[in-house]
């Protein structure tokens, strides 16, 4: 499973499964559109690391995650991710009000 399942370019993302070895060779996998991306990962635990999301070329798409040990074999299942654009406040109204209430 991963956490969070949505996100923006550049998301820390927490991946939790079975079996992960810790090798210079270990990433996630982003399938998406017959296209992989493959980022670093951080093993944190046989059950547990984290990677961080790629840049996508449209939004929102969906990915499926895999992990791999040695940049060739992929986990045997995958976990779902949205990719969704980054949000950002460009203004907020009124400029300055009460500290409290």
């Amino acid at each position: 499973s991963i956490w969070p399942v949505q996100g923006h370019r550049g998301t820390n993302i927490t991946v939790t499964g079975e079996a992960f070895e810790r090798t210079n060779e270990l990433k996630c996998v982003f399938e998406m559109n017959n296209t992989s991306i493959s980022t670093r990962a951080r093993w944190h635990s046989t059950t547990s690391l984290t990677c961080v999301t790629p840049p996508v070329d449209h939004h929102p798409m969906r990915s499926t995650v895999y992990v791999t040990s040695n940049g060739l074999d992929l986990s045997q299942s995958g976990a779902k991710f949205e990719h969704i654009e980054a949000t950002f406040v460009t203004s907020i109204f009124p400029p300055r009000g009460p500290s409290v209430g």
